[in-house]
């Protein structure tokens, strides 16, 4: 049964992002409690289960219970996250970690298909309850699999290093080259995208497109293209260096939000509307390469993973924030003027794409690497 979640709901959804904002206050617990290992599978676990628990409220199509349950989802999602990261980095040496990022990058973008096409596919088709009894299933079967494979990890600190306190780690923010424009430009850089990508869906759905065709287009189609165009964006940026390849790429993504006020207003037909989603979203796998690799040649030197981490979660405010208000402001002005106002929101990254980047891109094939 379908929940009827108004514009306003759907942007309102972006808050669970705040699980992933402040996973970084989680650490310290991962860290000192437990191994690793047991944290991964139990927190896999924790997600087969309460996947379980929501196909249930979704017979009656309780929107409250099933908002309460996305909730917890979240919080788990995140901690697991955390505790992802932390195995990979204790379990492996410097040498196999550059050798299997490019494999984590590769499975992050599997579930993403799965997840956004396969299983909204299955919902149109059935039913979402029956979709979060697939998805239990699965998560049950890979906490299973981690249990039997996973190799035994050290703890935490004890094992290695200390984490270095977030005070010490904000200062060395504070003593870099033009920080406040790069802070500004974390905040700016995706600012458009955020407000299109918490209202996609629900314009979609005012085009009279079903959940299986939204599934498909959005899932299938739009994230099939989306890896084509972090592949891209990769090779493009090793080409060129960040510092000359950047303000293109962010011109042509604001350009990209341009083509919804394009589409908003024709109304379809279904065979533009396919081909803008998959425009869209190969030039924003294209923007996010970009985006990975600035974040990755401003957190070079000491403390280098609390470094990225801290600017991740400062631009995901930001990204939260605009997702938030994106149903408010769709409700006040409609789809053709709200991805206008996208598409403006773009242009200060835009502009601060042409001062932000750093000439010395010798550091550049390393975090390129990282991206698979």
């Amino acid at each position: 049964m379908a929940l009827g979640a108004s514009a306003v709901i759907v942007g309102l959804t972006s808050l669970y992002g705040l699980a992933w904002n402040l996973k970084f206050l989680v650490g310290p617990v991962v860290d000192g409690i437990s191994t690793f290992r047991r944290w991964v599978v139990g927190l896999e676990v924790g997600l087969a289960v309460v996947s379980l628990v929501l196909a249930l409220p979704l017979f009656f199509g309780s929107g409250a219970s099933v908002g309460a349950g996305f909730g917890v989802l979240a919080v788990i999602a995140a901690t697991h996250d955390v505790a992802v990261d932390a195995f990979y980095i204790a379990a492996l040496d410097e040498r196999l970690q550059a050798a299997f990022s490019g494999g984590r990058v590769a499975a992050y973008r599997v579930a993403m298909l799965a997840a956004s096409g396969g299983l909204v596919i299955l919902a149109g088709a059935t039913s979402f309850a029956f979709a979060f009894l697939v998805l239990a299933v699965a998560l049950f079967g890979l906490a299973f699999f981690h249990a039997q494979s996973l190799p035994a990890s050290p703890s935490g600190p004890a094992a290695g290093r200390a984490k270095p306190p977030l005070s010490a780690v904000l200062s060395s923010w504070l003593v870099e080259p033009k920080v406040g424009l790069v802070l500004v430009f974390l905040i700016t850089y995706r600012a458009g995208d955020a407000l299109l990508f918490a209202q996609n869906a629900k314009f979609l759905e005012s085009l009279s497109l079903g959940t299986t065709m939204r599934g498909l287009l959005q899932g299938i189609v739009g994230t099939s293209f989306s890896i084509g165009g972090a592949i891209l964006g990769g090779v493009w940026i090793s080409r060129r260096g960040l510092a000359r390849s950047l303000p293109s790429i962010a011109v042509l993504q604001a350009s990209a939000i341009g083509l919804y006020v394009l589409i908003a207003m024709a109304r379809g037909p279904l065979g533009l509307v396919a081909c803008v989603v998959a425009m869209e979203q190969l030039i924003a796998g294209i923007g996010t390469a970009g985006l990975v690799v600035f974040i990755l040649e401003r957190s070079r030197g000491e403390h280098k993973a609390t470094r990225f981490a801290v600017a991740t979660a400062f631009m995901s405010f930001a990204t939260t924030a605009a997702g938030s208000l994106s149903g408010f402001i769709v409700v006040a002005i409609g789809y053709p003027l709200f991805f206008a106002l996208a598409f403006a929101a773009a242009l200060p990254g835009v502009a601060l794409s042409f001062f932000v980047a750093k000439t010395d891109d010798a550091a550049e094939p390393a975090a390129l690497r990282s991206l698979g």
